[in-house]
């Protein structure tokens, strides 16, 4: 018993993607489905999908607003299709899907936030300076002096 256990194949899933279970694209092209999410998002992208530079209240509003564009910043690639055997997009991705997704793509979004490892180049590096150059401007437009 344990050698025919043994001999049934594994569907591929790439590495680094993660498994989301049976294929629920029509017509069932594959035995799984699976996304692979990007390993960190840069901080443009972050701020766009409201995960980071505003208040908590601020951020679930916009992450709500730009889901659909976290999606698409943070898939690296999926097996999800049409009927037609076509990429599916985005705007297509159904309920139980997206759930799981979203919630690898959560994941995305707090990693990214954190502190670089050690040693690993930032996404950013002259952020610092342009903060200081738009408070400047700010102090010129106002009058005062910094």
């Amino acid at each position: 018993m344990e050698a025919a256990l043994a001999e049934v194949p594994t569907p591929a899933i790439p590495e680094g993607a993660t498994n989301l279970g049976a294929c629920l694209c029509p017509g069932k092209p594959h035995e799984l489905d699976w996304v692979r999410i990007k390993e960190r998002l840069g901080y443009f992208d972050l701020v766009e999908v409201g995960g980071a530079g505003a208040d908590d209240e601020d951020t679930g509003r916009k992450v709500r607003a730009d889901m659909r564009r976290l999606f698409e910043l943070g898939i690296d690639s999926w097996n999800l299709v049409t009927a037609s055997g076509d990429p599916l997009s985005v705007a297509d991705i159904d309920q139980i899907r997206g759930g799981l997704i979203g919630a690898e793509l959560d994941k995305l979004v707090e990693a990214s936030r954190l502190p670089n490892e050690s040693g690993a180049s930032s996404p950013i590096t002259s952020l610092g300076r342009a903060e200081r150059r738009r408070a400047a401007q700010t102090t010129r437009k106002s009058g005062k002096r910094s």
